[in-house]
């Protein structure tokens, strides 16, 4: 999809199918429900669009979040607050872009036992890019990975737990014009959970980024934001020093 010019007929990725192989089930949970809403989620940022002379913006700047809706998490705004920062292309490492589109993400994916007042998202779109941020009050770091997973990397972030894994993507295009939808499995999504407290406990913070092209993604990408987002989100926090 690309945004600016409204056309719907390239494939939009999800990342949220079901990953791999292994005992994952606070993560699938998470990711099955979000692979529905998702979809609503991309029509909705389309009808911003539409709404905003095609950009989500008055003029050449970046996209302004979009208000939260009813159905929306309590989280959303302060996420999307945090994450559509004006340096936020350079920290994704696509210093020549500009947001397009900025809106809930999965905020409305629940879980086993997750409700929208404990799990809540927001999204920015780039023309092929896309990066999310999403509180987990009730997921912890270790709850991302399975046992053996060859995909999962720990590095902290700020002193606290966390891990980079990567999960397959759901595809979907829609032809201008009408005609069948198609559903396929697009490239991985890279995702960087961090715990909120330095010692593991409290629920995590995750960062996600995927694309709709065939570009790689450097999970260098994944801990600039982290490292310049996250402190300042409520529920972040800090190692005390000394």
């Amino acid at each position: 999809m690309e945004a600016a010019s409204g056309a719907v007929n390239d494939a939009v990725e999800d990342p949220a199918a079901e990953p791999g192989t292994g005992s994952r089930e606070p993560r699938v949970g998470l990711q099955l429900a979000a692979a529905v809403v998702l979809v609503g989620a991309v029509f909705a940022g389309l009808w911003v669009v539409a709404a905003n002379g095609g950009d989500g913006t008055s003029g050449d700047g970046p996209a302004k979040c979009h208000p939260a809706g009813a159905t929306d998490s309590p989280k959303y705004p302060a996420l999307c607050a945090a994450l559509n920062r004006p340096d936020l292309p350079v920290l994704a490492g696509e210093p020549k872009e500009r947001v397009l589109i900025a809106q809930p993400g999965l905020s409305a994916a629940l879980g086993p036992g997750l409700t929208k007042d404990n799990y809540g998202a927001a999204e920015v779109q780039f023309s092929d890019m896309y990066v999310q941020l999403a509180d987990n009050r009730d997921v912890e770091v270790d709850d991302f990975a399975g046992p053996g997973d060859p995909t999962v990397k720990r590095t902290p972030v700020l002193g606290h737990e966390a891990l980079v894994y990567q999960s397959p993507t759901m595809s979907f295009s829609v032809p201008l014009g009408g005609g069948k939808s198609t559903t396929g499995t697009g490239s991985a999504a890279h995702s960087l959970a961090v715990a909120k407290n330095p010692d593991g406990t409290g629920g995590t913070f995750e960062i996600s980024i995927w694309r709709k092209d065939s570009a790689p993604i450097d999970d260098a990408a994944l801990y600039r934001v982290a490292e310049a987002v996250l402190p300042g989100l409520q529920g972040w926090v800090g190692v005390q020093a000394g």
